[in-house]
């Protein structure tokens, strides 16, 4: 009785903060400064002005790159008043978009005028650049664009910009009340699952660029782990996706897939990707004029990321909104146990570390006793929602080690120098966070990981450094499946730097001298400890110490 009354104490309010309670509040601890966090709001529909009469060459250009901002709303109709016939003709502007600081204004400068001819040029620091795909890139340090404007004037006196390059310039604010940050959604490689690949399109039309995202395919780096090409031999042949009483009508020409169960797949991918859109709640797809059936699509794992498990008085214990209990006992939990997880969804194991005998302890809920895995030297355990369970070796550098229900162990080699200090698996169990450590301080790495389960089979492809994190980085977390946070100590001034994959970072502060970070499935999961055992959980903007008697809390993954 009294494990169960302080594990509801303390897990329950873990889970009492997560999104799905989020009006109930801790009473107790005392407040941590924190900074403001604006609330989001629905987009200002933006509108261009046609050209002024009179104007010279640099105020021509401005109000062009202000009329560019409207352009996703008007198809650049506007923006193209400012072009001469040929240049309007043959400009691209979905071509890639260069997103700088709405901190700055542009100040096109005249370069040169001869009679009916003038150049202007524009030089600004970027934050960020789009592609014609809808794939952001971000650098830790900004990025710089120049492009110049040829001017000629037209048959009425007027300066019109004869050459300029295709893409689009827009400020960051300008750009996020534009477009739209969505995913892709592609089946794992055995159609278990659907995966998200994020991407940025126009929101005027954005249920038909995800359909042509489609289409095209995943990313490349992502391609390992899904199957992308389900979509690959079909078109629309209208250019949208017609939306009537919340229902999207998408018409399809092609060739489908030939198995039942990608052809169902292809039905699950297209309708969960699609009803993302705040004004689609189902799909209706047709296919050469046939309407598909949408009754027996796969309905996916159920994740369960906000689920904690942790450490008290020596037994592995386990937590949410509506379960308290004991998974370990200290006898079955064994000598030295630590770093406690849990897989992210319903019936996944468990898993902990036992330092002082060096070995990883594997247990399915139900049973009395874990199956334990000799590793010396190893890490904090990620399981993925396969139940394979992934930890690395201060002892076994150059690998990481993935054990699978009912298998041997098998060392995952990694193609970098430098010892993996931890290894964080997304909930779909289609990327891998990488953390090094070596002589040039810490290194995050981002890995696709290519999967046969059956065989327990896997490899590490499609390596990435994400050099956006500092050189000091104490631990990794995944927030939902697509964003990254890394806890930076800096004593006092400690940080938590987030990223979302295929977005914007944003730093975080976080309460002083903490060593440890878990979240579930948004940010305000968030959840550090210090080496003492003191948790705090972010509410809102703000950090708030938890009445708590478990020691490594983790959420699941």
């Amino acid at each position: 009785m009294r494990l169960r009354k302080i594990l509801w104490g303390c897990l329950g309010v873990v889970a009492l903060l997560a999104p799905s309670a989020c009006s109930s509040l801790p009473q107790t601890g005392e407040p941590h400064e924190f900074a403001i966090e604006a609330p989001q709001r629905d987009p200002v529909r933006q509108f261009g002005s046609a050209p002024q009469v009179g104007s010279s060459p640099t105020l021509l250009v401005e109000d062009f790159l202000r009329a560019t901002a409207a352009g996703m709303y008007d198809d650049f109709a506007t923006a193209r008043l400012y072009l001469q016939p040929e240049a309007s003709a043959t400009w691209r502007p979905n071509l890639q978009v260069a997103v700088f600081s709405s901190d700055f204004s542009p100040s096109p400068e005249l370069k040169d005028r001869q009679g009916k001819s003038a150049q202007v040029s524009l030089s600004l620091s970027t934050v960020g650049t789009v592609n014609e795909s809808g794939v952001l890139s971000v650098s830790v340090t900004p990025g710089s664009v120049s492009t110049e404007f040829t001017l000629t004037l037209n048959e009425d006196g007027e300066w019109r910009i004869a050459e300029l390059a295709d893409g689009v310039i827009l400020s960051q604010s300008a750009f996020t009340n534009a477009y739209q940050n969505v995913n892709l959604l592609f089946p794992s490689s055995d159609l278990s699952g659907l995966v998200p690949d994020p991407r940025w399109y126009p929101r005027s039309r954005v249920a038909a660029y995800l359909m042509q995202g489609l289409i095209e395919g995943p990313v490349e780096s992502l391609a390992p782990a899904v199957v992308g090409d389900l979509a690959a031999d079909l078109t629309m042949p209208t250019a949208g996706v017609e939306v009537q009483d919340r229902v999207a009508m998408i018409d399809l020409e092609g060739n489908s897939s030939s198995s039942e169960a990608e052809r169902s797949a292809l039905i699950w991918q297209i309708s969960q990707t699609v009803t993302q859109v705040a004004s689609v709640q189902s799909v209706e797809i047709r296919l050469n004029g046939v309407e598909l059936d949408e009754s027996d699509v796969p309905s996916g794992p159920s994740y369960r990321l906000d689920r904690a498990i942790g450490l008290l008085d020596g037994s592995v214990v386990l937590g949410s909104t509506s379960l308290s209990t004991e998974v370990a006992n200290p006898e079955a939990a064994g000598v030295g146990v630590e770093n406690p997880a849990v897989g992210p969804v319903e019936g996944a194991p468990v898993a902990w570390v036992n330092s002082e005998p060096g070995r990883l302890a594997v247990m399915t809920l139900g049973s009395a006793q874990p199956r334990d895995t000799p590793i010396a030297g190893a890490t904090a355990p990620s399981v993925d929602r396969f139940g394979v369970v992934w930890v690395s070796s201060t002892d076994s550098p150059g690998v990481v080690w993935a054990v699978a229900p009912g298998r041997e162990p098998l060392q995952v080699p990694v193609p970098f120098d430098g010892e993996v200090a931890a290894v964080r698996v997304s909930p779909d169990g289609s990327r891998a966070l990488l953390l090094t450590r070596g002589g040039a301080g810490s290194q995050v790495w981002l890995a696709t990981i290519r999967r046969n389960d059956v065989e327990a089979q896997y490899s590490f492809e499609a390596v990435t450094e994400l050099d956006l994190f500092p050189p000091i980085v104490e631990g990794l977390t995944w927030v939902g499946e697509t964003t990254v946070a890394a806890l930076v100590p800096e004593g006092e001034e400690s940080t938590i730097e987030v990223f979302s994959l295929g977005g914007w970072p944003q730093v975080l502060s976080a309460p002083p001298d903490v060593s440890r970070i878990t979240a579930g499935s948004t940010l305000g999961s968030l959840l550090v400890q210090r080496p003492d055992g003191t948790a705090f959980q972010r509410a809102g903007a703000a950090w708030i110490e938890l009445d708590n008697s478990i020691q490594e809390i983790s959420f699941a993954g």
